[in-house]
């Protein structure tokens, strides 16, 4: 068992655990489509080892609730790629309005009995809650899923 400690203690980390903690929101965008039924909040990290976007799919249909959590490639070629959809449109947000907008869409998937969230999403959940904790508060959301007036998300 000694030898086996000793071979594990001399091991190297890989790169990404000294990134831990260290990823900073670098901008957000709103993806519509024409069909009005959800958006995707996207928010880009600037990662010391390897830049990605998380982005929550917020269900319109299902009264607003966030229903899918995914890390995907840098804003930008997300946004690259959303952009080159039929039917999508890309804007950019304010990291507070995307705050404000993750957080009233997890509340109303808490509110939701038997939400039929993706079957990763309670996985993600912690680590979209603690990305979300980090941006900056004082941000507006709408209404109601779709609509086009906001109201200020208590603090």
């Amino acid at each position: 068992m000694r030898k086996a400690f000793e071979r594990r203690s001399q091991q190297v980390a890989p790169p990404w655990v000294s990134a831990i903690g260290r990823a900073k929101a670098a901008g957000a965008v709103l993806v519509d489509h024409v069909t009005g039924d959800g958006v995707n909040v996207m928010i880009g990290y600037d990662d010391p080892v390897e830049p990605h976007s998380l982005g929550i799919y917020v269900d319109h249909s299902l009264g607003g609730m966030a229903k899918d959590i995914l890390v995907g490639p840098p804003l930008p070629q997300a946004r690259a790629f959303f952009g080159e959809g039929e039917g999508f449109s890309v804007t950019a947000l304010e990291l507070a309005e995307a705050r404000a907008r993750l957080e009233a869409a997890l509340a109303q998937t808490d509110r939701t009995l038997g939400a039929p969230v993706a079957e990763d999403f309670d996985q993600y959940r912690p680590f979209l809650e603690r990305r979300v904790r980090a941006l900056p508060r004082g941000g507006v959301a709408p209404d109601r899923p779709g609509a086009c007036c906001t109201h200020p998300v208590p603090s």
